[in-house]
């Protein structure tokens, strides 16, 4: 249990990065009704609610830090590029350039939006920063795949799917905004990258196979309401120790949460009707090895899947408490 003390440095370290925040992001959506008062995800995650503090989506999620704007760089030339035409505009399918810390895609190519990355376009590239503009829609699969050097990627309102693998085994890519615009992502697009937080946006209904398997790194994640499912090995083998499941979560397939700290691991389910799935064995939790403590509602179905594997279960109100 966190002491006092260490939630009093927490809070602290809070206000400090507020300072630095660009921009306010409302977060009221997320704000479910539980037993005994309301609850909110951004102020339940790590602090483990304690009343009276509020902890913003901004304050807690550090926003990607770069040193300098997109708008400060110039768009590579177009000599960088393989592209095509495509409905609704341009694709680009091949980088051509050489090494580069920075990579800014054009938003124009000859009066036609760049609206589209190819499959494996920039696979390998050592590039440490890509900036994509608010045109791009669609990122297909494998595009930055195995950019061991990748840290940040700028994605802007407006794009919608990132295909399969995406981003695979970009493993210095430790900062990623996923914009609200966003409304599909592709089995393992994020798997084995040093990602350390994620904001899964609302207008997301699946979270993918192995969308973020093996992220290490990975500790702090906010799922908004809206998120429908969270398929099988979604977030194996990553850090988290507590995950707060909304409302709008149907089911959770087999070892989604299967962690590095499963032992250790609390979740925390908003809803009554979320399925925990086990393809294996039933009485394992959710198929894997670890017994994380179950907070959720009285009569919830996941309080009777919990008390089968032998999971220590509480009722919400007690999280809310903590």
């Amino acid at each position: 249990m966190i002491t006092f003390a260490e939630l009093a440095t927490r809070v602290e370290q809070l206000e400090k990065r507020l300072e630095i925040i660009e921009s306010q992001i409302s977060n009221n959506s997320t704000n479910q009704n539980v037993q005994n008062g309301n609850i909110n995800q951004s102020n339940l995650i790590e602090s483990n609610m304690i009343d009276n503090i509020t902890i913003s989506e901004n304050s807690y999620f550090d926003k990607a830090n770069t040193s300098f704007s997109q708008n400060d760089l110039p768009e590579n030339p177009l000599d960088d590029f393989t592209f095509c035409e495509v409905f609704g505009g341009i694709e680009i399918t091949q980088y051509n350039g050489f090494d580069k810390d920075n990579i800014v895609i054009p938003k124009m190519i000859y009066n036609q939006p760049v609206v589209s990355i190819g499959e494996n376009a920039f696979e390998g590239v050592s590039a440490k920063a890509v900036y994509l503009p608010d045109s791009i829609k669609i990122i297909k699969a494998e595009a930055f795949s195995c950019c061991s050097d990748l840290r940040y990627v700028k994605l802007q309102e407006g794009l919608q799917e990132i295909g399969e693998e995406a981003f695979y085994y970009c493993t210095s890519l430790n900062k990623i905004d996923l914009p609200e615009s966003l409304t599909t992502l592709g089995e393992s697009c994020f798997c084995n990258i040093a990602l350390e937080q994620i904001v899964l946006p609302s207008n997301l209904e699946i979270v993918p196979l192995n969308c973020f398997a093996e992220c290490k790194h990975l500790r702090k994640v906010l799922i908004k309401d809206g998120v429908l499912h969270i398929k099988a090995y979604a977030f194996e083998e990553t850090a988290i120790k507590n995950i707060i499941i909304p409302q709008s979560v149907k089911t959770i397939g087999n070892r989604a949460f299967d962690s590095i700290n499963e032992w250790e691991l609390d979740i925390i389910f908003l809803g009554t009707e979320t399925i925990v799935e086990s393809s294996y064995d039933m009485n394992r939790w959710n198929g894997g090895t670890g017994k994380p403590t179950v907070y959720c509602k009285a009569g919830s179905a996941v309080q009777k899947i919990a008390r089968k594997c032998g999971c220590t279960v509480k009722p919400l109100s007690e999280f809310q408490n903590l």
